[in-house]
């Protein structure tokens, strides 16, 4: 069955493939949240729950750890050095390919932590860089937060906290999974995607 794979679709799989990232990994450690796992764990389940969009004649195609010069030897498109500024020895996390793999059709970066780092801004950076700007390599950027926090009520911190990467980095919008229920202990978890478009979404 062919079906056309939407923006949302791709959404919606990075934010189930992050869940299933922490129910994995809780199950996998004896009780650990993400907050004790490598980004790559989440980098590497997010990618495994792209099968879910490779139906038959709609075949996707993902790849992990891709420098420049890769993206332009797969896609034959030289970044603009004027713009893309991103060192050899740096990576995008993830790129989904369009399924006539032509060129990428979205780049996913992994973050462990909600905290405004220098990590954090370089990386929403590079996004937008990728995406924004005349001729675009690709159509959109996400880059993935995971955070936790214990209080009484924790969706106003937590919410709180995605807000203010939103702000900082120019996000065009964020969506998350929403805060988990609390422990006894009153801890809860979430995930959200910030997007950064091409294009103003539809």
């Amino acid at each position: 069955m062919t079906f056309r794979v939407r923006r949302n679709d791709i959404e919606e799989v990075i934010l189930s493939g992050a869940a299933a990232a922490f129910r994995d990994y809780e199950e996998l450690s004896g009780g650990h949240w993400l907050d004790m796992a490598p980004e790559s764990f989440i980098q590497s389940r997010i990618a495994q729950e792209f099968r879910a969009l490779q139906g038959d004649g709609n075949r996707l195609y993902v790849t992990l750890e891709a420098s420049p010069k890769k993206i332009e030897a797969d896609c034959g498109r030289r970044p603009d050095r004027r713009r893309v500024k991103m060192r050899e020895n740096q990576r995008l996390d993830i790129l989904v390919w369009h399924k006539n793999g032509a060129r990428p059709r979205a780049a996913i970066e992994i973050k462990k932590s909600a905290e405004l780092t220098l990590s954090l801004r370089s990386d929403a950076k590079r996004l937008r860089q990728w995406c924004r700007g005349n001729n675009p390599l690709m159509d959109s950027g996400y880059l993935v937060v995971y955070t936790s926090a214990k209080c009484g009520d924790v969706r106003p911190t937590i919410n709180k906290r995605f807000n203010r990467i939103a702000d900082a980095t120019d996000a065009d919008y964020w969506r998350s999974i929403g805060p988990s229920e609390p422990t006894d202990e009153g801890w809860a978890w979430d995930v959200a995607f910030f997007a950064y478009r091409a294009m103003a979404p539809a």
